[in-house]
């Protein structure tokens, strides 16, 4: 049995696109499609801790900020 130049090219081209579009299905793979979101679910107990969080930094902010003017200091200013 022979077998020609001809045949071993067909085979080797065939094998050759099989390994490219492996590689590209394989990178397919990888890769997350464009509609696919991250999405995170933070339960109640989270989101309270949150607002906790987020209105004692926004106290904590206010009142460093007023610390500045003290009532006392503007009422000593007034009377003085």
């Amino acid at each position: 049995m022979t077998i020609s130049t001809q045949q071993i090219n067909t085979v080797l081209r065939t094998y050759n696109k099989q390994l490219k579009l492996s590689g590209v299905n394989r990178y397919r793979k990888d890769t997350p499609p464009q509609s696919m979101k991250d999405e995170v679910k933070i339960s109640m107990e989270g989101k309270r801790q949150q607002i906790y969080k987020q209105t004692a930094n926004h106290i904590v902010e206010k009142l460093t900020n007023n610390t500045a003017v003290s009532p006392v200091k503007v009422e000593e200013k007034q009377e003085g």
